[in-house]
């Protein structure tokens, strides 16, 4: 198709065809609306009723009960290292798999009934066995799965070029996901492999972007909203999101069902790819998702070892705490105290040994930032205490002090070091 009939199947052919629903694929349309309902709404409800239960048995398994009171910062450094669009996008998907896994029948049927009552002239319909069929869709969830790991790992850089490439990889990979999902049924009833599904795609990219954004930009939108309401949970977004998700696949299915028969005379006329690119095409998905496997769980183990460090008890001696005063003149003026120092008292409770790296420490006063000092590495032995000076030159004036005569409230030291080579994670020391 040209550049203009891609745009106008995508925007206007496509969708218009909803309203050609007639008898049968109306009666498909409730039953996989009522059927979708039934089973994510009872799993919403109780999901959502059961989330604290569900949270603590989560911990129970995962994590000692000595780490509980830490877990959430755990969790954090994820959530706070992905941009809200990255996690909307990510909860879309994952809502459009699910939909897929569980209610794949019922838009085969939909799908299916709109096909057969809009006289698209496809032809006799011809499945793969169940085993190709089960093939298939194995390589396409290791396609959305290795797709998903790239995106969110460079969204772990804090970065703006990361967090720019992240976003944008993450919307192309739904938006084209979502196409292929929902033209992908008529194409598989007329024994079209997803292999030569994505090819016809990659030629028509715009009628597949447009169809994904057209469809998905609604609720990446709405998930970029909701993300930011505090007072929700993530299983309470998660579910919103599915839900709404429900209702936007059930307009989309007959518009994937035409975009598809529009697509099919030209998809069987494509050349299979030659099986020398087909197995280097493998390969390289593979390699991929293997080494985005790798990755993530080193991260994971990473993050296991280095958390250790969350059960340690840290407590700053105030006796010890000194201000490198400079001149008056100088303060009048505003300019930088020079140096704050004091002695941080470091506990290991736990019965292991605890090796901390270089790293960063912060120092805050009433969440105004007063300085950073790289503190050198060092150990504390099981049961012991370590006595750590820290010198810090200051990012602050009197002026920014919130009361000179408060100067030793308010304090908050975080240590700031790498899970991974510039991957940074910060625990809070003293709040």
């Amino acid at each position: 198709m040209t550049l203009t009939q891609q745009l106008i199947e995508a925007f206007v052919r496509s969708p218009l065809t909803v309203f050609q629903l007639k008898r049968s694929s109306l009666k498909a349309l409730c039953f996989y609306l009522i059927s979708a309902l039934i089973v994510f709404g009872l799993a919403a409800c109780l999901l959502v009723s059961n989330q604290d239960l569900i949270r603590q048995a989560l911990f129970d398994y995962l994590f000692p009960r000595s780490w509980h009171e830490h877990v959430d910062q755990l969790v954090g450094v994820f959530f706070e290292s992905q941009a809200k669009l990255v996690l909307s996008s990510m909860m879309l998907g994952g809502s459009l798999v699910a939909a897929s896994i569980l209610l794949f029948p019922l838009k085969e049927y939909y799908s299916a009934a709109f096909e057969q009552e809009a006289n698209f002239q496809n032809g006799a319909a011809e499945e793969f066995s169940l085993i190709r069929q089960a093939l298939e869709e194995s390589k396409l969830l290791i396609l959305y799965i290795t797709a998903q790991m790239l995106s969110l790992w460079l969204g772990l850089y804090p970065y703006s070029w990361a967090t720019a490439l992240s976003v944008t990889l993450s919307i192309l990979f739904l938006f084209f996901f979502f196409a292929l999902d929902l033209i992908s049924p008529t194409l598989q009833r007329h024994k079209i492999a997803y292999i030569m599904i994505i090819k016809v795609l990659f030629k028509n990219p715009f009628a597949a972007l447009g169809f994904g954004l057209l469809y998905s930009l609604p609720l990446l939108l709405l998930g970029n909203y909701i993300l930011r309401v505090e007072s929700l949970s993530i299983i309470e977004i998660a579910t919103i999101m599915f839900l709404v998700n429900i209702g936007i696949l059930a307009l989309a299915v007959p518009a994937g069902t035409s975009l598809a028969s529009k697509l099919l005379t030209e998809t069987r006329a494509l050349k299979p790819p030659a099986k020398k690119s087909l197995k280097i095409g493998y390969s390289l998905i593979m390699l991929t998702f293997l080494i985005g496997l790798f990755l993530h769980s080193r991260l994971a183990l990473s993050l296991h070892h280095k958390s250790q460090i969350l059960k340690c008890e840290y407590r700053v001696v105030w006796s010890t705490f000194d201000i490198d005063m400079p001149s008056f003149e100088s303060l009048k003026n505003g300019q930088p105290v020079s140096k704050i120092g004091f002695d941080l008292a470091i506990t290991n409770p736990t019965p292991f040994d605890l090796s901390i790296e270089e790293n960063v420490l912060l120092a805050k006063q009433n969440d105004q930032l007063v300085g950073s000092v790289e503190v050198s590495g060092f150990d504390v032995a099981s049961g012991k205490t370590v006595i750590k000076n820290i010198k810090i030159n200051a990012a602050m004036t009197t002026q920014t002090l919130s009361n000179f005569s408060d100067l030793l409230d308010g304090w908050q030291l975080s240590l700031e070091f790498e899970l991974w080579p510039g991957i940074p994670f910060t625990v809070k020391l003293v709040n």
